[in-house]
């Protein structure tokens, strides 16, 4: 680990941040436990089929909050994109266009659904899908897009749901990091064939596992809750529906999970003000430092930083980005080189590296991956301006001291 010169670290307590709970849910977690019904999923046609009360009431309060038509809550967000995918009844091999810098789930659930993910690029600013990059990646075989909001930004929608028109294309979001997130005052999932948002140990909100199908598609609800639960023993209640290889993954979440994230939904806009009040303290006190280049917000966005996101120059730096992440762990703050290694490399497709994922497609995941982005996980509740500015502290350190972090990156220090 290397130590700069300066005197002691900026930083040497704990980085705060966790879920924020409190008495609301408990008292949710002792009502369901009182009640004695931890579930009412049976997986035989009724309403039983459709979960308990407060299964119900979490998807109630959904469609309200984002004007949806149909909101489905699952055990994952993992589950809640494999139902939605399935939901979109294309045939097995179709093309989804997917791109490479996102968590694995996402192609993953595309691969579950027995379709064919195909990487495009992302935007060098917004580290997502747009017309531009996914435009040249199309086939006769495509059929959907599936859009990754990555670090709590949405992507911009509009051209890419203009290039789906034009090509008669179907449009799922991925929205797992980013609850409270909107474009132009929508939410993810409006306009498209649906979203999903998860409600994971880390996310703004959670309930430990789970996550929500939110669509204003009718059909993709009725498939998505078939899935959910047993849909091959009950699918003949349903005879509008082909049954052709609808299958029922057992998706389905408890009522303990759905009273949890129903009180945690709560407290979403206040947890989301909070990240945007700290992200915008340290997006002031970085942005004159050199060579670094904060979370750009794309006209009409609120971006809700799942986490804050800095491209990294080298040259003016004169080391490597991986120099500074070791450095600013040693003065406290934590961060990472990168998000994920580029999702084209995976084991799952073997060692053959096809050309259709060959690295060279991918310039600027490449980059981001190997030297540019590196990623601040601290816009969270509790932490407070104060730990923001000494982040901010941290990176001016090591600044200061970049003659230190050009000599890691030689391998001298």
């Amino acid at each position: 680990m290397l130590a700069l010169r300066g005197g002691s670290p900026v930083r040497t307590a704990p980085f705060p941040g966790g879920p924020h709970i409190d008495e609301a849910e408990k008292r949710a977690v002792s009502e369901v436990l009182d009640s004695g019904v931890l579930s009412s999923f049976i997986g035989t046609p009724g309403e039983h089929h459709l979960g308990g009360p407060r299964v119900r009431a979490l998807e109630d309060q959904w469609m309200r909050l984002g004007g949806y038509a149909g909101v489905v809550a699952m055990n994952s967000a993992t589950a809640g994109l494999h139902a939605a995918l399935t939901g979109l009844r294309l045939e097995p091999g179709c093309e989804v266009i997917v791109p490479p810098y996102t968590m694995s789930a996402t192609i993953a659930a595309v691969v579950m659904a027995d379709l064919k993910p195909v990487f495009a690029d992302i935007d060098p600013d917004l580290f997502t899908l747009t017309r531009e990059t996914v435009e040249p990646r199309l086939t006769a075989n495509t059929r959907a897009i599936l859009v990754v909001h990555l670090f709590g930004q949405m992507a911009p929608m509009s051209g890419l749901q203009e290039l789906a028109r034009e090509r008669d294309l179907l449009v799922l979001e991925d929205a797992a990091q980013a609850p409270g997130a909107s474009q132009s005052g929508k939410w993810p999932g409006r306009g498209t064939k649906g979203a999903i948002f998860s409600f994971n140990q880390h996310k703004t909100i959670t309930c430990g596992e789970g996550g929500l199908l939110v669509t204003d598609d009718e059909s993709v609800v009725e498939v998505a809750r078939l899935v959910r639960n047993h849909a091959e023993s009950v699918v003949h209640a349903y005879p509008h529906i082909d049954p052709r290889g609808l299958v029922g993954w057992n998706y389905r979440p408890t009522e303990l999970d759905a009273a949890i994230a129903k009180t945690q939904t709560d407290k979403l806009e206040m947890l989301t003000e909070w990240r945007i009040g700290l992200a915008d303290r340290l997006r002031g006190r970085v942005a004159g430092i050199p060579g670094l280049t904060p979370p750009l917000v794309h006209d009409g966005n609120r971006h809700v930083y799942f986490t804050f996101a800095v491209r990294f120059d080298e040259e003016i730096w004169g080391c490597s980005r991986d120099a500074l992440v070791q450095a600013l762990a040693a003065e406290g703050v934590p961060c990472a080189a990168g998000y994920v290694p580029p999702l084209y490399g995976l084991p799952m497709f073997g060692s053959e590296q096809a050309a259709e994922r060959d690295p060279s497609n991918f310039p600027v995941c490449e980059t981001h991956a190997r030297k540019e982005l590196f990623t601040l996980p601290v816009c969270r509740w509790p932490a407070t301006d104060s730990d923001m500015d000494e982040v901010a502290d941290a990176i001016e350190k090591c600044w200061e001291h970049r003659v230190d972090l050009s000599a890691l990156s030689a391998g001298v220090a």
